[in-house]
């Protein structure tokens, strides 16, 4: 899973395994690791609820969204889900997607991407 993190909003771009792993699980994560004691995980959870919901514990960030809508989105071409959350000072912007290759990595092993989506495909990465 990639994390982007730009000002109020929140990237996460799953590759094929993630998603396999999300189905199966109900839950896929990343965690980055610094030097010393540094740790911070995101991790996005299949639940029963509606909508997108959003938690901390620690230093680990959770992302919620209903299985019905994760598993709807797994198995169709649809590229990605898109949620606002407005907060007491601004909105919050969350968007999980479908992973792509780079078009500038060549080389890369695109095996775990959804090539087959290309016409879709966001222009960055």
């Amino acid at each position: 899973m990639k994390v982007r993190c730009v000002d109020q909003s929140v990237r996460l771009r799953l590759r094929k395994s993630d998603i396999a792993q999300l189905l199966e699980t109900g839950r896929v994560q990343v965690q980055l690791k610094g030097p010393g004691n540094f740790s911070l995980t995101y991790l996005l959870q299949m639940d029963e609820g509606e909508g997108l919901r959003c938690s901390q514990q620690g230093t680990e960030l959770r992302f919620f969204l209903p299985a019905t809508e994760i598993i709807q989105w797994a198995h169709s071409n649809e590229v990605g889900i898109e949620r606002t959350l407005s907060t007491a000072s601004e909105d919050f912007h969350f968007l999980l997607e479908k992973d792509f290759p780079c078009k500038d990595r060549p080389d890369e092993d695109k095996a775990d991407f959804f090539t087959e989506l290309s016409d879709e495909a966001p222009t960055n990465c």
